[in-house]
């Protein structure tokens, strides 16, 4: 998993440590990361509403 420095572009997200230890069990997570992870939920999510 990639560090990502805080800068002022930056925040934090709050998930429960159960939803955190189950990502991190998902292959594709230990490729990316988390703001690519989320910003390909969002890309998905935006997909499926225009479809």
């Amino acid at each position: 998993m990639y560090n990502m420095s805080i800068t002022k572009d930056s925040t934090t997200i709050r998930i429960q440590n159960k939803t955190k230890s189950e990502l991190m069990k998902l292959d594709f997570v230990k490729k990316h990361t988390y703001d690519e992870i989320i910003k390909k939920l969002i890309e998905q999510y935006n997909n499926h509403k225009k479809g």
